[in-house]
């Protein structure tokens, strides 16, 4: 199984009853799972389905999913007449009628003499239009005829989220090994590198040491009790471990084993490479501070860079 990248993009599209469903989701990058879902507002009882089907699919990331209905969207937004406000003001109209052939019998009256002067006037008369919000459909009647179809376009869409973090995967998983193969140089070249240093390390304490030793004599310096070869030879041993970094290089040879070991197993790794990562970087910081032979430091300090490479390639990583 490969890793998964957290960025991602995946649309689904369902058709069902004459209705059309539309999902689209955008994953980028987060330490969690952090989900954000815009639901039409009749069908907000649909969100905490949504958010656990997103999560039997996906571990880590910031998710953002938009769901649309073309169909209910329209209907919301068109008016739909009010025929007790209409036949209020006709019968406002009639009474008006009344009311001034009395006072004028002669006269003709006529609705746009004192009401409005055209049929988008009279649509502008309080009351007269009504929208969908004042539907007697419950919401649950909403739900019950929406629910499988929007289910299904984010089936849809999360399969094709999770498509695209395996494709963009494969690619980092091919990024991740390039790096890791120049971390396996530079270690091994430090491996062929250590007897010599050892040997040098060794060869500049017992120098150092006869040298103080002369110096002591010079100044005609006695130890209190005198300073035997072997407690030399000893000490010079116990400095020399001190400078060992065999430890150090079998840790980064393990970790490097177990990042590839992790790469291969796929699934959610990307805390765990994190880990190793942070890992790796200890026992290079204790490499480089244990030796500063310029040989040395040239390697420790590619390393570091190749480590950092590989922090930043892996925080995309689910």
């Amino acid at each position: 199984m490969a890793i998964r990248s957290m960025t991602a993009y995946g649309y689904g599209e369902h058709q069902e009853n004459g209705q059309v469903y539309y999902c689209e989701i955008r994953t980028l990058n987060s330490r969690f799972l952090d989900t954000s879902i815009k639901l039409p507002r009749s069908l907000i009882a649909l969100e905490t389905e949504v958010l656990g089907v997103v999560k039997d699919h996906l571990q880590r990331g910031k998710v953002d999913l938009f769901f649309s209905i073309p169909s209910l969207e329209t209907k919301k937004n068109l008016p739909t007449l009010n025929p007790e406000a209409a036949r209020h003001y006709l019968d406002l109209f009639r009474e008006i009628r009344t009311v001034l052939q009395k006072a004028a019998p002669n006269e003709i009256f006529t609705l746009n003499q004192y009401l409005v002067s055209s049929v988008s006037e009279f649509f502008k008369l309080e009351g007269v239009l009504q929208f969908a919000e004042t539907s007697s459909s419950s919401p649950q009647d909403e739900l019950n005829t929406h629910k499988n179809g929007l289910l299904t376009a984010l089936a849809k869409a999360i399969e094709q989220v999770k498509i695209a973090r395996r494709t963009e995967g494969t690619n980092l998983e091919k990024a991740l090994l390039s790096v890791l193969e120049e971390i396996e140089r530079e270690h091994g070249a430090i491996i062929s590198k250590a007897p010599a240093i050892r040997e040098q390390i060794y060869s500049s304490y017992v120098k150092r040491l006869e040298l103080f030793i002369r110096h002591m004599n010079e100044k005609e310096i006695k130890a209190p009790q005198g300073l035997p070869e072997d407690r030399l030879l000893t000490e010079i041993a116990v400095l020399s471990e001190k400078s060992d970094i065999e430890e150090e290089l079998t840790r980064l040879s393990s970790h490097i084993a177990e990042f590839k070991s992790q790469i291969s197993g796929g699934d959610a790794v990307g805390r765990k490479l994190d880990f190793l990562c942070q890992e790796m970087h200890r026992e290079i910081n204790t490499l480089s501070n244990k030796l500063v032979q310029i040989e040395i430091s040239q390697h420790t300090l590619s390393l570091k860079q190749s480590v950092e490479r590989l922090r930043q390639q892996i925080q995309n990583i689910e």
